[in-house]
């Protein structure tokens, strides 16, 4: 690779596709954290905790409704909010 080259791909702009390709990668990670959490939250130190980061991350999924379902997004999200008693969070989907 020459040193001219290296420069020129230090300064890329993000594409389109490599927007789509973070909000996806966004999407897979706060995913797998819900599912660990929820997983793990019988064990270990701090279950409810566990709990708190489920509920976080499935309201956080609730900006990525392009991407996936809108319904089983609120779905999930509301069900591990009511396990949680997070009235907080709970709130707007009484509206």
């Amino acid at each position: 690779m020459k040193v001219g080259a290296a420069k020129q791909n230090e300064g890329l702009v993000k594409t389109g596709v490599a927007d789509e390709f973070e909000r996806m990668l966004l999407v897979a990670h706060y995913s797998a954290v819900r599912c660990v959490s929820l997983s793990q939250r019988g064990s270990g130190p701090g279950p409810q905790s566990l709990l708190d980061l489920a509920a976080k991350c499935g309201v956080s999924l609730l900006r990525y409704t392009d991407i996936i379902p809108v319904d089983k997004a609120f779905f999930e999200a509301g069900t591990i909010c009511r396990v949680c008693l997070l009235s907080v969070y709970f709130s707007f989907f009484i509206i």
